[in-house]
C-alpha cells in the first residue's frame, strides 16, 4: 500500500521518536556511571556536580516550583504545609534578586492557596473558592510578574521554560494519563512541545540550547518531534480530546524525567573530564 505525502512525514516523525528514545534510555543507563555511583532511583541519592554559574540551576528550580503551584493535586497533597512547601520558592525570589511586584505578588497567592479547602473535594468548594483557584487576580498577577523577571536575559528566560514545561511533563502527565484526563495530559504535552520548540528555534534562546548535554537535547527534541506529530502546530490553549497511546504519553514522562534528573545532578550542562562543569558561557542571570 502506497503511502501518501502526509502520511510519509508522520512515519519520519515516528522514526525520529524512537532514535530519541533509544538515546535517552542509553543515556539513563550511562548518567550514574559518568557522574557517579549514586542511585538512579531517586534525585537525593545522585551526586551534585556545582557549577560556577548556580543561576542556571535556580532558573530552572524556580520555573520547576511555578508551575507546581499552578497544579492542584500538589497543593491538595501537601495542603497542610504550604508555608514549608513554598519556602524554597521564596528562597529562591529572594536569591536571583526578583522584582518588588513578583515578591508582593507570590506573597498574595501564597495567603490565597492557604485559604482554600483542600480537604474537601474540589465539587464541593463554594463558587468562590473554585473561582479563586481557577483564575485568581494575584495568581495572575504572580505569574506575570515572574515572567516579566524571567525575561531579563536569554539564560534567565530559557531555564525558567525548561523547569516550568519539565515539571509538567513529570508531575501532571502521568497522573493524569492515570485518570484518563485526556485533556490535561495533552494540554501539558502541547505546551511543552510549543515552549521547547522556542528553545531551539527562537534567535536567542537556541544557542543556548546548543550548550546543553546531549541527553538534555535529545530528550527535548523527542517532546517536540512527539507533540508536532500528534497536534501539529495546534494552540496549546486549544482543546483536544483524542488521547494518546500509553506508549507515548510514557516516552515523553521518561524525557522529562531524564531532563529533570540531569538538573538536579547539576548536569543540565556537559561535564567535562574531572567532574567539573568549568566556566559555562552563560550570561548572569
Amino acid at each position: 500500500m502506497r503511502i501518501g505525502p502526509r502520511g510519509q512525514q508522520r512515519r519520519d516523525k515516528k522514526m525520529k521518536i524512537i532514535r530519541h528514545c533509544l538515546i535517552i534510555t542509553a543515556a539513563a543507563f550511562l548518567l550514574p556511571a559518568v557522574l557517579g555511583s549514586g542511585s538512579a532511583e531517586t534525585d537525593d541519592s545522585a551526586p551534585i556536580i556545582q557549577p560556577v554559574d548556580s543561576a542556571v540551576y535556580d532558573w530552572y528550580n524556580l520555573g520547576e516550583l511555578f508551575a507546581a503551584s499552578r497544579s492542584f493535586d500538589y497543593n491538595r497533597a501537601l495542603a497542610e504545609h504550604l508555608d514549608d512547601v513554598y519556602a524554597p520558592l521564596g528562597d529562591l525570589l529572594a536569591r536571583l534578586q526578583a522584582s518588588k511586584e513578583t515578591v508582593a505578588a507570590f506573597s498574595d497567592w501564597l495567603a490565597q492557596l492557604e485559604r482554600l479547602p483542600w480537604k474537601q473535594p474540589f465539587g464541593s468548594w463554594s463558587k468562590q473558592n473554585q473561582v479563586t483557584w481557577q483564575v485568581s487576580p494575584e495568581q495572575q498577577r504572580f505569574s506575570e510578574a515572574l515572567e516579566k523577571d524571567a525575561a531579563r536575559t536569554p539564560e534567565c528566560r530559557f531555564f525558567f521554560l525548561l523547569g516550568a514545561r519539565t515539571e509538567e511533563l513529570v508531575w501532571t502527565v502521568s497522573p493524569a494519563a492515570t485518570r484518563k484526563l485526556t485533556v490535561v495530559v495533552n494540554g501539558s504535552i502541547k505546551r511543552a512541545g510549543h515552549d521547547f520548540r522556542l528553545l531551539i528555534s527562537d534567535p536567542q534562546l537556541e544557542p543556548l540550547f546548543g550548550k546543553l548535554s546531549p541527553p538534555v537535547q535529545q530528550a527535548i527534541k523527542l517532546v517536540i518531534d512527539l507533540a508536532e506529530a500528534e497536534f501539529g502546530y495546534e494552540d496549546p490553549k486549544q482543546v483536544n480530546a483524542e488521547p494518546l497511546s500509553m506508549e507515548e504519553i510514557q516516552q515523553v514522562v521518561d524525557a522529562g524525567t531524564l531532563i529533570r534528573r540531569c538538573a538536579k545532578m547539576r548536569a543540565l550542562l556537559p561535564v567535562p573530564d574531572g567532574m567539573s562543569l568549568g566556566k559555562t558561557g552563560f550570561a548572569p542571570c
